[in-house]
């Protein structure tokens, strides 16, 4: 009896770690991500001190934005998704990787630089940047 609950346990626990895990290495689609305006979200109140700013993905180009004076204002990087958080920047992923848990782009001054996708949904992206370890939400809906 106790062989069988001690069993039951077991098989408990590894079937929730599995679920996790399985969890954890979620892809990403890039249809999801690209094609429309990410708007970086702020705290309630701090809005009003910074400018309108966010990022969009498009044919293996991530757009920086920020909106000054009423003028978009963009600066563009090269990008790609990938499965690992890769440390050398791959130019043959470049525009055809369309899954990944990780976006991976390449700063004008040569260093790359690599973010987590958290969640991504149709109108909500949550990122973490593995250089500093925080975390982003953005939204399609740009703010007032």
């Amino acid at each position: 009896m106790k062989y069988k609950i001690l069993m039951s346990i077991c098989t408990f626990v590894l079937l929730f770690n599995l679920e996790i895990s399985g969890q954890n290495s979620y892809n990403y689609q890039a249809n999801l991500l690209e094609n429309r305006d990410w708007y970086l979200s702020f705290p309630a109140g701090e809005y009003c001190k910074i400018k309108c700013q966010g990022m969009r993905y498009t044919k293996g180009e991530q757009v920086s934005f920020m909106y000054i004076d009423g003028v978009k204002n963009e600066v563009g990087l090269p990008y790609y998704l990938s499965e690992t958080p890769d440390s050398e920047f791959k130019w043959e992923k470049v525009g055809k990787s369309i899954k990944g848990r990780y976006i991976i782009f390449l700063m004008k001054n040569g260093k790359i630089k690599c973010s987590q996708i958290v969640n991504l949904t149709s109108s909500v992206l949550v990122m973490r940047s593995l250089w500093n370890n925080k975390q982003f939400t953005f939204t399609t809906k740009r703010p007032d």
